[in-house]
C-alpha cells in the first residue's frame, strides 16, 4: 500500500506554510546581498548572485546599503589623482 496522491504526506504545503518559508527565504536573500554590497563586493557580481537580469535592478533595492559610497568614490579618485 503506498502513499495516495492527496494525502497529507504528499499535498503541498499549505498557504501559511508556503508563505512562512518563502519569508524565510526572501530574508536571506536580502540578508546575502546586503552583506556583500556593505563588504565591497560589485553590483555587478551581487546581481549575478541574485539572478537580477541587470545590475540596475541591485541597484535599485540596494541603494540604500551604502549611503556614503559616492564620498567615498571622491576620495578614492582624489586619491588617485594625488598619486
Amino acid at each position: 500500500m503506498g502513499i495516495r496522491s492527496g494525502s497529507p504526506a504528499t499535498s503541498p504545503p499549505s498557504w501559511p506554510e508556503r508563505a512562512r518559508r518563502w519569508g524565510r527565504s526572501g530574508c536571506r536573500r536580502h540578508t546575502h546581498a546586503t552583506l556583500l554590497l556593505a563588504d565591497g563586493v560589485p553590483v555587478k557580481v551581487v546581481s549575478e548572485r541574485l539572478g537580477h537580469a541587470s545590475a540596475t535592478i541591485t541597484l535599485t533595492v540596494y541603494q540604500r546599503v551604502r549611503p556614503g559610497m559616492g564620498r567615498e568614490a571622491a576620495e578614492r579618485f582624489a586619491a588617485l589623482l594625488d598619486g
